[in-house]
């Protein structure tokens, strides 16, 4: 059995895990960081599958961890790709409304997007048509020249290389056997292989879709849970729009049906439907029974209490239906029928969506809680992504 001393170990390295250690190592430079990975690589699951749109700071409420950090993330990512040589589709984005009811809604956005500092225009419908002739407008859009997209792994894949250069450990397929809270110490496995962490700082629960379950352990997360939810995209191998197109959402946490668009290919969607379990990538593969029966039993609580989920629901269920996914996508943008034909379902991701099981409402922003000897990691939904860097900086200055 081997034994290995650290003062960091960080558990998961998906892009919030890593951006903390990088954050880690540049507050820390002579501090030996550990990172722990079940997978055999970096982003495999929330963060390899993300869309890959760096945000620009709209849609979020004033003064949130999300707000604060998505505009200031855009900026970091966006310096990131160009200073080291990753691919940046700078497209912008269109928000577009259909109707009176949406409008109203349109003019909400528009003005929390200002109180946010995001840089963003309100345009007419000639004005939206310059920029993509076959958007659809309601009297007005918001025009975001700042929303960019990028292959999410690129940027991952950089910064694992960084931080090997930077001497921090990986242990890639190594799943957590036991953890000590008391003493500082957890048990980890590969294949046979069975090492002791000792950690004499922190242990940083960067996990995902498993940080509620590493949570509890240290007696925390007490009414949070993951409700994971499934983002499916369809995905055609050619790029037929010049920005991406987005609805006036409905409900904060989901943005609904859009049009993403990168350098050489274009994805419709997501859905946001839940799943029977953490890893349920397609219909019943990785499907464990406890996640299961916890998925089915809140979803049914969520139906029951809540009118806007229940709604919500429903709505996902019919982009099952045949084509509906498009008709929503054709509100926005006029295509041919030919163009639609094209589109092949694209590899789906899982958020780590949480629910809090004590008000049964599905939690808006990022969640940080803390022990002694530990820093846990909660709901980094989107735009997490965008907002990883500042959000760890923050992370790192202010809990450790």
């Amino acid at each position: 059995m081997n034994i290995e001393n650290c003062d960091f170990v960080v558990i998961g390295a998906g892009i919030t895990g890593l951006f903390l250690a990088k954050n880690l190592a540049e507050k820390y430079p002579n501090k030996k960081i550990i990172i722990i990975e079940k997978e055999k690589d970096v982003g495999y699951h929330t963060s390899g599958r993300n869309s890959g749109v760096i945000h620009a700071g709209i849609y979020y409420k004033p003064n949130s961890l999300k707000a604060k950090f998505c505009k200031e993330g855009n900026e970091f990512l966006t310096n990131y790709c160009l200073k080291n040589n990753i691919h940046i589709n700078k497209v912008g984005k269109l928000i577009v409304p259909t109707n009176e009811k949406e409008l109203e809604k349109l003019y909400e956005i528009y003005d929390r997007a200002n109180k946010n500092q995001a840089v963003v225009k309100l345009v007419d419908s000639y004005e939206a048509k310059q920029i993509e002739p076959k958007v659809k407008v309601f009297q007005k859009a918001i025009w975001s020249p700042n929303t960019s997209t990028v292959n999410p792994l690129d940027i991952l894949f950089s910064l694992k290389q960084e931080l090997i250069e930077k001497e921090i450990v990986f242990l890639f397929n190594t799943n957590i056997f036991k953890i000590n809270c008391n003493d500082n110490t957890l048990k980890v496995i590969n294949g046979k292989r069975i090492t002791i962490i000792k950690w004499r700082e922190k242990f940083i629960n960067c996990a995902g879709l498993y940080a509620d379950k590493i949570a509890k352990i240290f007696g925390l997360a007490k009414h949070y849970i993951v409700l994971p939810f499934k983002g499916s995209y369809l995905q055609t191998n050619k790029r037929i729009l010049n920005t991406n197109v987005y609805p006036v959402p409905l409900l904060d946490s989901f943005l609904g049906v859009h049009w993403t668009v990168y350098k050489d290919k274009t994805k419709i969607g997501p859905t946001a439907f839940p799943v029977l379990s953490r890893e349920n990538y397609h219909l019943f593969e990785n499907i464990k029974i406890n996640e299961l029966f916890q998925s089915v039993i809140y979803n049914l609580i969520l139906a029951i209490k809540n009118d806007n989920y229940r709604k919500f629901a429903l709505e996902e269920i019919k982009k099952y239906i045949g084509k509906n996914i498009f008709q929503q996508g054709l509100n926005l943008v006029e295509f041919d029928k030919e163009v639609i034909e094209d589109f092949k379902p694209s590899d789906p991701g899982i958020r780590a969506q949480i629910l809090n099981t004590k008000t049964i409402k599905l939690e808006e922003d990022f969640i940080i809680e803390k022990t002694d000897n530990s820093i846990h990691v909660l709901n980094v939904v989107s735009p997490g992504f965008t907002s990883s860097y500042p959000f760890t900086k923050l992370i790192v200055n202010n809990y450790v």
